[in-house]
């Protein structure tokens, strides 16, 4: 399991002390927060569930059609020295 370092923001400058988190606890963290954050919004009128809910899933789609067009490697499909004509191409 990876440890990441993080500052401990509740203290003050002189208290600051590094505290190991694993990365399960990070992303939970974020999740919390994430979802106060949200709630808060909500309750406040910024925007409403639905939109929200609508805006994530336009990243969602954005996200799955960029996926589609990367290799496993996370390298551009079909540039670079795998395919030198369609690199000449673009």
């Amino acid at each position: 399991m990876e440890v990441i370092k993080m500052e401990d923001e509740m203290k003050t400058e002189d208290e600051q002390t590094e505290e190991e988190m694993s990365t399960d606890e990070l992303a939970e963290s974020n999740h919390i927060m994430l979802n106060a954050l949200i709630d808060l919004l909500v309750e406040k009128g910024v925007f409403t569930e639905g939109e929200f809910d609508k805006k994530l899933e336009e990243y969602e789609e954005d996200d799955d059609e960029e996926d589609e067009g990367e290799n496993d490697d996370g390298s551009d499909e079909g540039a670079g020295a795998e395919n030198p004509e369609r690199a000449q191409s673009e």
